[in-house]
């Protein structure tokens, strides 16, 4: 695997990360929302925050790999496994330059 396909990996993997980010913030808004006295600030804050990590991950480079490991650990839902994958694709990457 190729330094490339590797970003391109981890930035997809970025991708998917927000999504679940995402799915979990508009998940606490609906929650919210419904509740018999919904916490307008509450709910400003979650906004507030889809907003955050969506600017976050819109700032990243696909080929800076430091932040986009950065972003992947700070929202990653299993942090164990998110390591395994890294862990993985450096593995990969190491033995198919080796060969």
């Amino acid at each position: 695997m190729s330094a490339v396909d590797r970003q391109r990996m981890l930035y997809e993997l970025a991708e998917a990360v927000l999504g679940g980010e995402r799915t979990r913030i508009s998940a606490q808004l609906g929650q919210e929302r419904a509740a018999p006295a919904p916490d307008q600030a509450r709910i400003e804050e979650l906004q507030a925050h889809s907003t955050a990590v969506y600017l976050e991950f819109h700032a990243l480079w696909s080929d800076d790999e430091p932040a986009v490991e950065a972003f992947l650990r700070k929202y990653a839902q299993d942090p164990a496994r998110l390591e395994q994958a890294i862990q993985h694709l450096r593995d990969v990457s190491a033995d198919r330059g080796s060969s």
